[in-house]
């Protein structure tokens, strides 16, 4: 009988034994997946430039981080987070056109992207080690015979909640064949009020040309020359232009058809200029757009514009996430935790009975 009692107990320290080392293994594993997990919170994008059969090598591209996400939102970041866009209306249409904002807004502005390179001989190059966030992309023109390549800037967003954060895109492209013509080019200022509708604002603006993402000419715009200026050239270029200074209280969006190109500033808010009388004695005018009043007094009113993006789970241009679903579940976590913690529980209750039984008997 004493026999069987030893071994019992012995079958039980044993069993406990084993429990205890099978649950503290589990819950190590457990936190080696979550460090495992947290680390692999990185995406890739990779940018596959054909047009049908042409296969476009060599094409260069950057990408920048311009924000990140907090909930349903973007809030844009660092170098960007003073940039005059704002992300309110989030159609396609408009989200090509603030995204050629903050491209006028980095070159002009000296960003450094995070990363460059130029796609390979199957028309393909990828970013990688992409943490969460939005990301703007842009490329460089491509001349291939007698057809230049312009594409399209772009944003892309590495997200978990897509369940991929690997994703493929296949950028749009502008086309034009060479030509040593001369090309007239023109840049007009237009103002608008929240709803679209004209406004009279009279003062002046000073616009950069960027030739081949190189600073061309740096022009004024006022009503003297009708808010606009001409000039010519030959060759295939790209251009684009930049409000050096904008207003408080507008934003800025540019449009174009390679030739022609337009720069609208939109009225958010209350704005104040601030302007000195040739008097005796010198009076601080403060305008006020708001109105049709114009009135006379020492105080400044000044707005701020919240650079808060909401952004959707859609990305502009083409791009999909169609590459295999790799994004990381968190399942097996929950289920290592739980097993290792149920292990551990049953190892030390069976360590109290052996105790308890051990106390019995020496009783």
């Amino acid at each position: 009988m004493r026999k069987v009692i030893v071994m019992r107990k012995q079958t039980i320290k044993r069993v406990g034994t084993l429990c205890l080392c099978v649950g503290m293994l589990l819950t190590l594993l457990s936190g080696f997946c979550i460090q495992a997990f947290a680390a692999g919170n990185e995406g890739s994008l990779t940018l596959i430039c054909q047009n049908e059969d042409d296969i476009l090598e060599g094409l260069k591209w950057d990408i920048l981080r311009v924000g990140s996400r907090v909930g349903d939102s973007y809030v844009l970041e660092g170098e960007f987070s003073e940039a005059p866009v704002t992300m309110d209306d989030l159609s396609e249409d408009a989200l090509v056109k603030k995204a050629k904002v903050l491209e006028a807004y980095a070159v002009a502005n000296e960003i450094q992207p995070l990363a460059s390179g130029a796609t390979n001989e199957k028309g393909i190059l990828v970013f990688d080690n992409l943490e969460e966030g939005l990301y703007l992309v842009w490329g460089y023109k491509l001349t291939k015979g007698n057809t230049t390549y312009f594409p399209s800037t772009m944003f892309v967003e590495i997200h978990e909640t897509h369940a991929a954060l690997d994703w493929n895109a296949y950028p749009k492209y502008y086309m034009t064949n060479f030509s040593t013509e001369e090309e007239r080019h023109a840049v007009m200022k237009v103002w608008l009020n929240e709803d679209g509708e004209p406004i009279d604002y009279s003062t002046s603006i000073t616009v950069e040309i960027y030739r081949d993402r190189e600073l061309y000419d740096t022009v004024v715009l006022s009503e003297e020359n009708d808010w606009k200026y001409f000039w010519t050239s030959k060759g295939t270029y790209d251009w684009f232009v930049y409000e050096v200074d904008i207003p408080e209280g507008f934003t800025v969006e540019y449009d174009d058809n390679k030739v022609q190109y337009r720069i609208k500033n939109i009225y958010h808010g209350e704005i104040t200029t601030t302007t000195t009388t040739d008097t005796t004695e010198t009076t601080e005018t403060t305008t006020t757009l708001s109105s049709d009043t114009t009135s006379t007094t020492t105080t400044t009113t000044t707005t701020s514009q919240t650079t808060t993006t909401t952004i959707t789970s859609k990305t502009t241009g083409t791009t999909t996430p169609n590459l295999p679903q790799t994004g990381q579940l968190w399942w097996p976590v929950l289920v290592l935790g739980a097993l290792g913690m149920l292990f551990v529980a049953i190892g030390c209750r069976m360590t109290l009975m052996r105790n308890d039984e051990q106390e019995s008997n020496e009783k």
